[in-house]
């Protein structure tokens, strides 16, 4: 009688779909790449750097009278200088903390499974078959991490395209031209941060769905 569980992926199907995202991360990916870009699009006005070309002249009024000038005063407000210092600060620590813990989890770990051993019946010592997969697993697991910081020094250019693309939306005579170029820009963006919770689900051993990153 042939059994009614689904088949799993294999060989290549199954490096698809360790790669391929889910669809909840792909939506996750739009909202922060809209976020990316609409953050930055208010920073290029704010900065007074650039404002849209494709705002007639009562639209443009508006958008500096009711978006512009409230963000003007809250971003040359004292607090919210320190207190982006402050979350700047408190990232680099959280990162840095996080890298110290891991660190220190896995030179445990690798202590406690060295010691660990299995008491034969001739009254020999020999070592825990665990202590094979810890090795690997640690090893796995700082490939991944040096993966992590050469995708990070690769992106950069990606990062530098998505950047000067919104200087290109802002300046779009349309909206149909700039919905065009922010619409490439928020792609770049969502692939880059698919890589990243790639790198993460292999990182963690966890390469089935966005949400099974965080436990």
């Amino acid at each position: 009688m042939e059994s009614d569980a689904p088949m799993r992926p294999r060989g290549l199907r199954l490096a698809l779909h360790t790669l391929a995202p889910a669809p909840v991360s792909l939506l996750c990916y739009l909202l922060l790449a809209i976020a990316f870009i609409v953050g930055h699009l208010l920073f290029i006005s704010v900065s007074g750097e650039a404002y849209p070309a494709s705002f007639d002249e009562n639209v443009l009024e508006g958008y500096a009278n009711f978006v512009i000038q409230p963000l003007s005063v809250v971003a040359n407000n004292a607090l919210t200088g320190n207190v982006f210092i402050l979350l700047s600060w408190g990232a680099l620590g959280a990162a840095v903390c996080a890298v110290i813990g891991a660190i220190a989890s896995a030179v445990v770990e690798w202590r406690d499974t060295s010691k660990d051993v299995i008491l034969t019946d001739r009254g020999t010592y020999i070592l825990h078959p665990a202590r094979h997969e810890t090795i690997v697993r640690l090893l796995w697991r700082c490939v991944v991490a040096v993966l992590l910081v050469v995708f990070t020094a690769a992106i950069f250019p990606a990062v530098r395209f998505c950047f000067t693309n919104d200087f290109k939306a802002i300046g779009a005579q349309s909206y149909g031209e700039g919905f065009y170029v922010s619409a490439l820009t928020a792609l770049v963006w969502m692939l880059i941060l698919h890589g990243y919770v790639v790198l993460i689900r292999m990182y963690l051993l966890r390469t089935r769905v966005f949400g099974e990153v965080l436990y």
